[in-house]
Protein backbone atom coordinates (compact mmCIF):
# COMPACT_ATOMS: atom_id res chain seq x y z
CA UNK A 1 0.00 0.00 0.00
CA UNK A 2 2.59 2.56 0.92
CA UNK A 3 4.59 2.10 -1.95
CA UNK A 4 1.77 2.02 -4.59
CA UNK A 5 0.77 5.63 -2.78
CA UNK A 6 4.61 6.70 -2.99
CA UNK A 7 4.64 5.51 -6.70
CA UNK A 8 1.45 7.14 -7.80
CA UNK A 9 2.24 10.39 -6.15
CA UNK A 10 5.65 10.33 -7.38
CA UNK A 11 4.50 9.85 -11.08
CA UNK A 12 2.30 12.43 -10.97
CA UNK A 13 -1.30 11.67 -10.06
CA UNK A 14 -3.88 13.43 -9.05
CA UNK A 15 -5.59 11.71 -6.95
CA UNK A 16 -4.98 8.16 -5.90
CA UNK A 17 -7.70 5.28 -4.42
CA UNK A 18 -8.80 1.75 -4.17
CA UNK A 19 -11.47 0.44 -5.35
CA UNK A 20 -13.57 -3.03 -5.42
CA UNK A 21 -12.19 -5.09 -4.17
CA UNK A 22 -13.25 -5.46 0.03
CA UNK A 23 -15.81 -4.18 1.87
CA UNK A 24 -16.00 -1.38 3.99
CA UNK A 25 -14.24 -2.46 7.05
CA UNK A 26 -11.78 -4.99 5.25
CA UNK A 27 -10.61 -1.59 2.96
CA UNK A 28 -10.33 0.67 6.15
CA UNK A 29 -7.26 -0.54 7.03
CA UNK A 30 -5.28 -0.29 3.74
CA UNK A 31 -7.13 2.89 3.45
CA UNK A 32 -5.63 4.82 6.28
CA UNK A 33 -2.41 3.80 5.65
CA UNK A 34 -2.27 4.70 2.12
CA UNK A 35 -3.93 8.46 3.39
CA UNK A 36 -0.77 8.58 5.97
CA UNK A 37 1.75 7.50 2.80
CA UNK A 38 0.16 9.91 0.14
CA UNK A 39 1.44 13.42 0.61
CA UNK A 40 -0.71 16.54 1.16
CA UNK A 41 -2.87 17.75 -1.78
CA UNK A 42 -3.75 14.81 -3.52
CA UNK A 43 -6.61 12.99 -2.78
CA UNK A 44 -7.52 9.79 -1.70
CA UNK A 45 -10.48 8.12 -2.74
CA UNK A 46 -11.37 4.68 -1.69
CA UNK A 47 -14.78 3.06 -2.75
CA UNK A 48 -15.31 -0.38 -1.15
CA UNK A 49 -18.05 -2.59 -2.58
CA UNK A 50 -19.34 -5.22 -1.02
CA UNK A 51 -15.92 -7.59 -0.56
CA UNK A 52 -14.87 -10.31 -1.89
CA UNK A 53 -18.00 -13.25 -2.79
CA UNK A 54 -18.18 -16.24 -0.25
CA UNK A 55 -17.83 -19.94 -2.29
CA UNK A 56 -21.17 -20.00 -2.84
CA UNK A 57 -21.69 -16.56 -4.54
CA UNK A 58 -23.38 -14.29 -1.76
CA UNK A 59 -21.91 -11.36 0.42
CA UNK A 60 -21.28 -10.77 3.70
CA UNK A 61 -22.32 -7.31 3.54
CA UNK A 62 -26.35 -6.36 3.03
CA UNK A 63 -26.60 -4.08 0.52
CA UNK A 64 -29.04 -2.23 3.17
CA UNK A 65 -26.52 -2.14 5.73
CA UNK A 66 -23.96 -0.44 2.90
CA UNK A 67 -26.52 2.21 2.24
CA UNK A 68 -28.50 3.37 5.40
CA UNK A 69 -26.08 5.40 6.59
CA UNK A 70 -26.43 7.67 3.03
CA UNK A 71 -30.33 7.90 3.54
CA UNK A 72 -29.95 8.81 7.19
CA UNK A 73 -28.12 11.62 5.89
CA UNK A 74 -30.14 13.16 2.58
CA UNK A 75 -33.67 11.89 4.89
CA UNK A 76 -32.33 14.75 7.17
CA UNK A 77 -31.50 17.20 4.95
CA UNK A 78 -34.49 16.74 2.16
CA UNK A 79 -36.71 19.10 3.86
CA UNK A 80 -34.24 21.86 3.38
CA UNK A 81 -33.61 21.42 0.12
CA UNK A 82 -37.09 23.27 -1.24
CA UNK A 83 -35.70 25.88 1.14
CA UNK A 84 -32.08 26.44 0.18
CA UNK A 85 -30.86 29.93 -1.28
CA UNK A 86 -31.56 29.16 -5.12
CA UNK A 87 -34.95 29.94 -4.33
CA UNK A 88 -34.75 32.37 -1.38
CA UNK A 89 -32.44 34.69 -3.75
CA UNK A 90 -35.46 34.45 -6.56
CA UNK A 91 -37.59 35.77 -4.09
CA UNK A 92 -35.60 38.40 -1.99
CA UNK A 93 -34.17 39.61 -5.83
CA UNK A 94 -37.96 40.17 -6.40
CA UNK A 95 -38.21 42.27 -3.08
CA UNK A 96 -35.11 44.46 -3.87
CA UNK A 97 -32.36 42.68 -1.92
CA UNK A 98 -29.52 41.16 -4.07
CA UNK A 99 -27.07 40.81 -1.80
CA UNK A 100 -28.28 38.38 1.13
CA UNK A 101 -28.38 35.49 -1.29
CA UNK A 102 -24.49 35.98 -2.33
CA UNK A 103 -23.34 36.83 0.99
CA UNK A 104 -24.79 34.07 2.44
CA UNK A 105 -23.85 31.67 -0.49
CA UNK A 106 -20.32 32.54 -0.13
CA UNK A 107 -20.15 32.66 3.44
CA UNK A 108 -21.99 29.39 4.22
CA UNK A 109 -19.91 27.19 1.38
CA UNK A 110 -16.29 28.79 1.55
CA UNK A 111 -15.72 30.14 5.06
CA UNK A 112 -17.75 27.47 6.78
CA UNK A 113 -18.81 23.93 4.78
CA UNK A 114 -15.34 23.35 2.48
CA UNK A 115 -12.97 24.32 5.56
CA UNK A 116 -14.88 21.89 7.82
CA UNK A 117 -15.30 19.09 5.10
CA UNK A 118 -11.81 19.33 4.18
CA UNK A 119 -10.54 19.37 8.22
CA UNK A 120 -12.85 16.42 8.46
CA UNK A 121 -11.49 14.00 5.57
CA UNK A 122 -7.90 15.01 4.65
CA UNK A 123 -6.55 16.26 8.68
CA UNK A 124 -9.10 14.34 10.95
CA UNK A 125 -9.47 11.42 8.69
CA UNK A 126 -13.40 10.90 9.81
CA UNK A 127 -16.03 8.66 8.22
CA UNK A 128 -17.12 9.35 4.85
CA UNK A 129 -20.38 9.78 6.75
CA UNK A 130 -19.34 12.71 8.82
CA UNK A 131 -18.09 14.26 5.31
CA UNK A 132 -20.82 14.19 3.21
CA UNK A 133 -23.18 15.59 6.62
CA UNK A 134 -21.19 18.69 6.81
CA UNK A 135 -21.29 19.08 3.27
CA UNK A 136 -24.80 18.27 3.34
CA UNK A 137 -25.32 20.10 6.19
CA UNK A 138 -24.51 23.61 4.22
CA UNK A 139 -28.15 23.04 2.45
CA UNK A 140 -29.54 23.57 6.07
CA UNK A 141 -27.40 26.24 6.98
CA UNK A 142 -28.16 28.39 3.88
CA UNK A 143 -32.21 27.69 4.51
CA UNK A 144 -32.08 28.88 8.06
CA UNK A 145 -30.67 32.18 6.87
CA UNK A 146 -33.34 32.52 3.96
CA UNK A 147 -36.08 31.84 6.10
CA UNK A 148 -34.89 34.19 8.92
CA UNK A 149 -34.12 36.98 5.96
CA UNK A 150 -37.48 36.62 4.69
CA UNK A 151 -39.42 36.74 7.84
CA UNK A 152 -38.00 39.91 8.91
CA UNK A 153 -39.59 41.25 6.22
CA UNK A 154 -36.45 43.92 6.03
CA UNK A 155 -35.54 43.01 2.35
CA UNK A 156 -39.14 44.20 1.03
CA UNK A 157 -38.60 47.57 -0.59
CA UNK A 158 -41.00 49.74 -2.99
CA UNK A 159 -39.26 49.11 -6.55
CA UNK A 160 -41.79 51.42 -7.93
CA UNK A 161 -40.94 54.50 -6.20
CA UNK A 162 -38.81 56.81 -8.13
Amino acid sequence: VESYGVTAAGLGADAIGINCSLGPAEILPFAQRLCRTVPAGIPVFVKPNAGLPNPDGSYNLDAAEFARWFMVIFALIWPFSGMEMTGMIAALRAGGDGKTGFITDIFTMWLITIPLASLSAFVLRLSPYVVISIIKFNIVLEALVGIWRIRSMKWVKNLTAV
